[in-house]
């Protein structure tokens, strides 16, 4: 794909673009590769590497190792990181059992995630609210839960 329609997909759909970018930076690591992000924008055109990681976390883990380097144009040392997967958990992950298994956990912690910031959201509501909004964002935030866990 050329930079220019990699910059149309950019501006046109973030979070396609987003997904994209995870999905490429995932497939490369999968494949037992490192990579950093340097290699990420010349092989991929992927600037923002440092934001594509955490997503990738979410689903399996990911090594990181700081890496001193001379940059190519002024001549100073910089740091920069370096990213993969280990060679057990590119296995685990190949099976299509580990993925449901994985797909299954990670919807039952987003879920928590959830309940704990809407329980949050909750208290503070409760602070300033009549007792009848109170009661009707909790049939709201709880009837909401109760119909996503289903």
């Amino acid at each position: 794909m050329s930079r220019k329609n990699r910059s149309l997909i950019n501006t046109t759909n973030s979070t396609h673009a987003t997904v994209t970018e995870q999905s490429i930076i995932f497939k490369h690591m999968l494949n037992g590769q490192r990579i950093n992000s340097d290699q990420a924008y010349s092989v991929y055109g992927i600037k923002h590497l440092h934001s594509v990681i955490p997503r990738i976390e979410r689903y399996v883990k990911v090594n990181r190792e700081e890496i001193s380097r001379k940059h190519h144009r002024t001549g100073k040392i910089r740091i920069i990181a370096n990213y993969w997967i280990d060679d057990y958990l590119i296995g685990i992950y190949e099976s299509a059992e580990a993925r449901e298994e994985l797909k299954k956990r990670q919807t039952s912690i987003n879920i928590a995630k959830s309940r704990a910031s809407d329980n949050r959201a909750l208290n503070r509501l409760c602070k300033y609210s009549t007792y009848e909004t109170v009661l009707s964002k909790l049939h709201e935030i709880y009837g909401q839960q109760a119909a996503n866990d289903d």
